[in-house]
């Protein structure tokens, strides 16, 4: 099954725009050409687009909390996976990310990290610059050194993680 719905209900202040009996419940699978149809103010793309924003919210649960909250007010780690759910909104079969972990809290990073691996297992392709060696290696299957505008080393994550150069220069042994 490729999606599957179940009791959904969206809501716009203290109307409610999509409702069936305890929500609207469909499915989806894998090669269906699915259509979704009904009058103009059912709902059908008021359904699409909560759907849409349902990813995010399951990546980011923090997100949820925060929706009717101004970008702009979020922490700098709420930001950040602010940013990482809006690119992904586009479905990118490529996702390029920019030092994602640069000045979160601890808790943030591991969360980042975490989602960065379940996207990669779904498929995403993702290529990561990322200054946090350790979290980076952990989640990567090949990664490269730079050094001085030039790749240096280059392998599996694991066989980088071992290298004794790459432990003594990024590492910390």
């Amino acid at each position: 099954m490729m999606l599957e719905v179940r009791d959904l209900e969206v809501w716009y202040g203290e109307s409610q725009a999509v409702r069936g009996g305890g929500g609207v419940s469909f499915q989806v699978a894998k090669g269906d050409l699915v259509a979704i149809i009904g009058a103009n103010g059912a709902g059908n793309s008021s359904s699409l687009r909560a759907l849409m924003g349902l990813e995010a919210f399951a990546l980011f649960p923090l997100l949820a909390q925060r929706r009717a909250q101004p970008g702009r007010t979020l922490s700098g780690g709420e930001q950040q996976m602010l940013a990482i759910a809006h690119a992904l909104m586009a479905r990118p079969r490529l996702l390029l990310l920019d030092k994602v972990s640069l000045g979160l809290m601890p808790s943030m990073v591991a969360q980042t990290f975490a989602t960065i691996r379940d996207l990669h297992r779904q498929g995403v392709t993702i290529l990561l610059v990322e200054q946090n060696t350790r979290m980076a290696l952990g989640v990567a299957t090949r990664a490269y050194v730079l050094e001085t505008a030039a790749i240096a080393l280059q392998g599996t994550a694991a066989e980088l993680a071992a290298n004794p150069q790459v432990r003594r220069a990024y590492l910390g042994g």
